[in-house]
C-alpha cells in the first residue's frame, strides 16, 4: 500500500515537471520547422484612434412652452402645427379691447402732463409776463381804492367849496331882495328904455343882462324888468342846491375810510397776482420742477404698464423655430393647465448619452464626435463633447454619467425624438508602429504581453513586446517589433486577449 502511493506521488511529480519544462520551452527562444501557421500578419504603420460609444435621443436645441400672461378669450389663432416661423411673427392673439381703451387713456393722461410739464419748465414770454403786471397794478389800484383815507387837503377844499357855494347864496339872496324892492318904485325914463332894450334881446340873453344888473345892485324892479324877479329866485334855488352838495361831499370826503373785508379781499388779491408775476420771472422752483418731474414719470409709467397688457395679449415666436403644439381654439378661453402654443428651434441638436464610469475618465469637453442614425444610414454626422455631467445617474444599476453632445451638421434630415449612437475619440495616435490585437498574448498575473514572430527562414520565435494605445482593433508597440515584421498565431495559440 505504501509502496503504491509512493509511486504515484512520483508519477506526478514527473508529470509536472515535464510540463513546467515544457512552459519554458516554449516561453524561450526557440525555432520550430514542423509547426503549421494558423494567420499571420505584417506589423505596419498606422492611425490608432480610441473611442467610447453610448446610444442617446436627439433633441433640439430649443424646445419652449409658450404661455399667455393674461387669461381671456383666444381671438386669433395664426398658425398650424408643423408651420416654420420666424422670430417676432404672431403666433395668436387674445380679445383685449379693454387693455387698448386703458392705453388710450393712459396716452391722453401723458399728453396733458407733458402740457403741465413744459408749462413749467419753459421760460416766460414777454407777452405773459406784461399781462402778469397788468394785472399786479389793477389789483394794487383795487387795494388803494379799498383803503383810503381822509386827506386833510381834501377836507379842506370841501369845506372851502361850501363856503363858496354860500356866497354865491348870498349873493343870489341879495339879487333876489333888490329885484323885489324895485318892483314897488316906478321905473325910471332911461330904465324903462334900458328894459325895452333888454326885453328885445333873445331868452338866453337876457337872463344873463338881468343877472349881471341884479349882481351889481342896480335897483331894478320887478315892474321894470318883468320876469328878473323869477330869475332871481330860480338863482337862489339853485345856490341853496349847490351848498346842499358841497356839504354832502364834505361830509364824504371826512367820512371816508377803508372796510376791512375789502381790503383784506383786496391784498389778496395783489399777493396772488405778484405771486404769478414773480414765478413767471424766476421760474419754478425746485420743489414744482421734481414735482413736476415726478408727475411726468407717473405717467410715463401708467402708458408702459398699459402697453404691457396691450402687448402681453399677443403671442410672438421668441426665436426662429417650427410650431410642435397647439392647445388653443378660437373663441374660446386661455388653457391654465398647459402651454398655449410649444415652439421648437431646429437651427441645432443635441444628444445626451449615458457614458459607463469606466471610460467617463477618459471624456473631456471638445472631443470629436461622430454619429449614426438608424433612420438616416449612410449619413456622416459629426458632434462635439459640450459637458460632462458631474454627478451619477443609475441606469439598471450601471452607474453612468450623461454627456451632452453638440450636433455639429445634419440640419434639414434630423428630427427631435431621432436614435443615434455616440461615438466619442477620447485619443487618438497617428502614424505610430501598430499591431492587431488577436496576433497578442497578455499575461494578465503578470501583465506582460508576447507576439509569435515569424523569421524570414520560416521559423518562429516567441517574444515579448511593451504596447501602448489600445483600442477594438490595434494595440500600438512602443518596443519589441517593428514596422514589417510577421507576426503569426500557430495552432492551439490563444493570441486574443
Amino acid at each position: 500500500m505504501y509502496k503504491r502511493l509512493r509511486n504515484l506521488f512520483y508519477l506526478g511529480f514527473l508529470s509536472i515537471l515535464i510540463a513546467a519544462l515544457a512552459r519554458v520551452y516554449l516561453l524561450t527562444e526557440r525555432t520550430t520547422t514542423d509547426s503549421t501557421v494558423q494567420e499571420s500578419a505584417a506589423v505596419d504603420r498606422g492611425d490608432i484612434i480610441l473611442t467610447v460609444s453610448a446610444t442617446g435621443s436627439v433633441q433640439a436645441a430649443k424646445e419652449t412652452p409658450l404661455v399667455f400672461l393674461s387669461t381671456s378669450i383666444v381671438r386669433s389663432v395664426s398658425v398650424e402645427v408643423g408651420q416654420r416661423v420666424l422670430k417676432g411673427q404672431t403666433l395668436a392673439a387674445l380679445d383685449t379691447q379693454a387693455a387698448e381703451n386703458a392705453l388710450t387713456n393712459a396716452q391722453l393722461a401723458l399728453d396733458l402732463q407733458k402740457v403741465a410739464y413744459n408749462a413749467i419748465v419753459a421760460p416766460a414770454r414777454d407777452v405773459d409776463i406784461a399781462a402778469a403786471q397788468a394785472a399786479v397794478a389793477a389789483a394794487q389800484a383795487q387795494l388803494n381804492a379799498a383803503n383810503i383815507s381822509v386827506d386833510p387837503l381834501q377836507l379842506q377844499i370841501a369845506n372851502l367849496q361850501i363856503e363858496l357855494a354860500k356866497n354865491a347864496l348870498w349873493q343870489r339872496q341879495l339879487s333876489r331882495d333888490s329885484a323885489v324892492s324895485a318892483a314897488n318904485q316906478p321905473p325910471p325914463d332911461f330904465l324903462a328904455q334900458l328894459y325895452a332894450a333888454i326885453w328885445q334881446l333873445p331868452p338866453e340873453t337876457r337872463d344873463q343882462v338881468l343877472a349881471l344888473l341884479a349882481s351889481i345892485s342896480l335897483g331894478m324892479s320887478a315892474n321894470s324888468f318883468g320876469p328878473s324877479v323869477n330869475d332871481a329866485e330860480s338863482s337862489v334855488k339853485t345856490a341853496e342846491n349847490g351848498v346842499t352838495v358841497a356839504e354832502a361831499q364834505a361830509a364824504a370826503t371826512a367820512s371816508q375810510g377803508g372796510n376791512p373785508a375789502s381790503v383784506a379781499s383786496a391784498q389778496l388779491a395783489v399777493a396772488s397776482a405778484q405771486a404769478t408775476l414773480d414765478k413767471l420771472i424766476t421760474g419754478a422752483t425746485p420743489e414744482q420742477l421734481a414735482l413736476a418731474q415726478a408727475q411726468l414719470e407717473a405717467a410715463q409709467a401708467a402708458i408702459n404698464l398699459a402697453r404691457y397688457n396691450v402687448e402681453r395679449g399677443t403671442l410672438l415666436a421668441p426665436f426662429d423655430g417650427i410650431v410642435a403644439q397647439i392647445n388653443l381654439a378660437v373663441n374660446e378661453p386661455v388653457p391654465l393647465n398647459q402651454p398655449a402654443i410649444v415652439l421648437i428651434d431646429d437651427s441645432s441638436f443635441f444628444v445626451d448619452v449615458p457614458v459607463d464610469e469606466a471610460d467617463i475618465a477618459r471624456v473631456h469637453e471638445g472631443q470629436i464626435v461622430s454619429l449614426a442614425l438608424d433612420s438616416l444610414p449612410g449619413e456622416l454626422i459629426t458632434g462635439k463633447v459640450q459637458r460632462v455631467a458631474s454627478t451619477a445617474v443609475d441606469l439598471g444599476s450601471v452607474v453612468s454619467y450623461l454627456v451632452r453632445v453638440q450636433i455639429d451638421g445634419g440640419l434639414g434630415l434630423l428630427r427631435s425624438g431621432m436614435t443615434t449612437t455616440a461615438t466619442i475619440t477620447v485619443s487618438e495616435l497617428h502614424n505610430v508602429v501598430r499591431v492587431r490585437n488577436r496576433f497578442v498574448r497578455l499575461d494578465r498575473r503578470t501583465g506582460k504581453a508576447t507576439v509569435t514572430v515569424q523569421r524570414p527562414d520560416g521559423k518562429t520565435e516567441e517574444i515579448e513586446v511593451k504596447l501602448g494605445l489600445r483600442n477594438e482593433t490595434y494595440s500600438e508597440v512602443i518596443s519589441g517589433l517593428a514596422e514589417g515584421d510577421v507576426v503569426v498565431v500557430l495552432p492551439r495559440t490563444n493570441g486574443l486577449f
